[in-house]
């Protein structure tokens, strides 16, 4: 529609990528921007085999707020859709309550519906089987599948709609993100992670590495920085700060290498990417960024 655009955003998971564009503005500045959603709302363009959906790239009718889109996160089993009126909409598969719009379990909402809280949000953040999304006053709210302490909450205890999440009352998010089961979340306090951890993706902090129930403070190259973007894997994690530089850590992310782990937060450099690092995304074993330069490389 706009051969002048920039590339805005990729996601991606295991099944395919998502890109999405806004207009070219007159410069295009190398730092890092935490608020990288549009200045304007986006129009939710949809395609794919699903008899209800064309073959072509089309502006997705069905969906009453698809001309006022923010931002989507989205992973395998379900979507998150972040509108200018700080709603947040949710479709896909309802396993462990991952769609946060409360009563039955296990069921495919084919058309997004908002999530079950009156709050207005300023962010949104898919993982697997779970989600965050964080209120215009810096609340973090979860819900959904929460077994290895993806939400944070201490008790592995799943929430069906969203749910205020107590260690983080207190404290203003700044930027949140999810991988397949475990989350990052930095705050005004600190940079905080939990859920599996298996493969050092919450970072080295201590213990046997398989759950983190809590929160726990991610140790490493990022102390001190101000970070934009978060966004995990399957069994690693990355971080982007303000002023473009990339941090990895996790299994198949040491120093952005394949086939090395990290279980320290390292600042990853990758010779290859020319310019600077502006955007990121992960699927379940690959790290997507994008450069200054406007290309796109893949790691992992």
């Amino acid at each position: 529609e706009n051969l002048e655009s920039r590339l805005f955003a990729i996601d991606t998971f295991d099944r395919g990528a998502a890109f999405a564009h806004e207009p070219k503005r007159g410069t295009v500045s190398a730092a890092v921007s935490r608020d990288f959603y549009p200045l304007g709302p986006m129009t939710m363009c949809v395609c794919g085999n699903n008899p209800s959906l064309s073959k072509q790239l089309l502006p997705w009718s069905m969906f009453p707020a698809h001309k006022q889109v923010k931002y989507i996160s989205s992973k395998d089993q379900f979507s998150c859709i972040l509108t200018t009126d700080g709603k947040v909409y949710t479709f896909g598969t309802n396993q462990y309550n991952c769609l946060g719009q409360g009563g039955i379990r296990d069921y495919d909402q084919k058309i997004p519906n908002p999530v079950n809280c009156r709050v207005t949000f300023t962010q949104t953040a898919a993982g697997m089987y779970h989600a965050f999304a964080v209120a215009t006053d810096g609340k973090l709210y979860g819900w959904g599948d929460n077994y290895y302490g993806q939400l944070g909450t201490g008790d592995g205890v799943e929430h069906v709609k969203p749910y205020l999440i107590p260690f983080y009352a207190s404290k203003t998010t700044k930027v949140v993100g999810c991988g397949t089961d475990h989350s990052l979340v930095y705050t005004t306090e600190g940079f905080y992670a939990h859920g599996q951890n298996n493969g050092h993706q919450c970072g080295c902090i201590g213990g046997d590495g398989n759950r983190w129930l809590s929160p726990e403070k991610v140790r490493g190259e990022t102390d001190g920085k101000d970070l934009c973007q978060l966004v995990g894997g399957t069994e690693f994690s990355a971080a982007l700060d303000d002023e473009g530089i990339l941090y990895t850590w996790g299994k198949g992310m040491g120093a952005g290498r394949t086939g090395t782990r990290s279980e320290a937060v390292i600042k990853t450099d990758i010779p290859e990417i020319k310019g600077k690092a502006v955007l990121i995304k992960a699927s379940y074993k690959n790290l997507l960024v994008l450069s200054s330069k406007g290309e796109v490389w893949m790691v992992g």
